[in-house]
């Protein structure tokens, strides 16, 4: 739809620079004659442009990709979607003009000079589409560019978050023998000492092996999870300082 919006206002603003829509506006007595010029110039125009349109989205499609084959194939699209084109808005223009309102040169009966004024016109709206169509390989390229820079980004993040998910895991796994080796030591020590001590050790040790467990093999967590957690190794640490 915004690529439709734009061709159609690119394709109004050619026809309203066109020689017959200013004269017929300049000369026009009435509001809707001032009207009538520029309607049927837009319409004769959509006529002109939109098997040009047609064709480079054939290739834009379907052609080749890269290189000059690429090229030479929107260079044909262009030249060959124009003689279409204008074949179709001669083809029709007697229909669109009312008899005996044709443009002067219409009805000039030396067909060399309108095939001259004709194909003046033809290179005009061939410069109009080779314009439109280098800023349009311009900007699909630039937005090109900027979509792979932005996936290189997200990759790049990607990566730096596994990265420091897996230096997470290997911290994890160097902690917790640690912490589990001291705590049975403790627990150990505590049946010595104060056996009431080492009960209450060994049910928070049972406590944080009960919350931790589960999630040893799963990427996320739970905030309950993390909350038993971290209260079942403060207070086995509490005991143990």
């Amino acid at each position: 739809a915004p690529r439709l919006a734009l061709f159609c206002a690119v394709v109004l603003f050619i026809a309203l620079h066109s020689p017959p829509t200013i004269f017929g506006v300049l000369l026009a007595k009435t509001w809707t004659g001032m009207l009538i010029p520029p309607v049927r110039s837009f319409f004769l125009s959509l006529l002109v442009f939109t098997p040009v349109l047609l064709a480079v989205t054939a290739v834009e499609n379907r052609g080749p990709r890269t290189g000059a084959a690429r090229i030479a194939c929107l260079v044909l699209a262009l030249i060959g979607g124009h003689i279409v084109g204008a074949l179709l808005a001669y083809a029709v223009q007697p229909l669109v003009y009312a008899p005996g309102d044709l443009p002067p040169l219409s009805r000039n009966p030396d067909v060399l000079l309108r095939l001259r004024v004709g194909l003046g016109r033809g290179v005009w709206n061939l410069m109009y589409s080779a314009t439109a169509l280098v800023l349009y390989l311009f900007l699909k390229k630039s937005n090109t560019a900027a979509a792979a820079v932005h996936r290189e980004e997200m990759r790049r993040e990607a990566m730096q978050r596994e990265n420091a998910e897996a230096r997470l895991q290997v911290m994890q796994a160097q902690i917790e023998p640690h912490f589990l080796f001291n705590t049975l030591a403790s627990v150990r020590a505590l049946y010595r000492t104060d056996r009431a001590a080492g009960r209450a050790m060994l049910q928070h040790l049972s406590s944080y092996l009960a919350a931790s467990l589960p999630s040893m093999r799963q990427p996320r967590s739970t905030l309950e999870r993390e909350v038993a957690l971290a209260t079942a190794y403060l207070s086995v640490h509490k005991i143990r300082m």
